[in-house]
């Protein structure tokens, strides 16, 4: 494998306005067996939405959903995530802060 490999990342965005319904889309999960697990480990808690192809062959998508009981609680599992997580607003914008995989880099520092 070379170093240039690219992980899978998500992109999560509130499902509406009022509540505290999440959904997240991964994108570029590498290979059928990656997407088997993260398909069960997601199952437990979450409602699965939808799943699919990426743009190149062997990559596979997955969108979940989920209600938490406030925004803090959405931040704190949002955080502790182990793949690159944004999370957008209604009109598509990046939120400002830090999720994910670049949350904990940044507490590492």
């Amino acid at each position: 494998m070379n170093g240039s490999k690219q992980l899978m990342y998500g992109t999560a965005w509130k499902a509406h306005r009022g509540t505290y319904r999440y959904k997240i889309q991964m994108n570029e999960i590498k290979g059928k067996r990656a997407f088997n697990r993260l398909y069960k480990e997601y199952e437990k808690d979450w409602l699965i939405v939808g799943n699919g192809y990426g743009k190149k062959q062997d990559e596979f998508i997955l969108i979940v959903a989920r209600n938490f009981d406030s925004e803090e609680a959405w931040l704190t599992w949002a955080r502790s995530v182990d793949y690159p997580l944004i999370e957008q607003t209604a009109a598509g914008r990046t939120k400002p802060y830090k999720l994910g995989i670049h949350y904990k880099q940044r507490k590492v520092k």
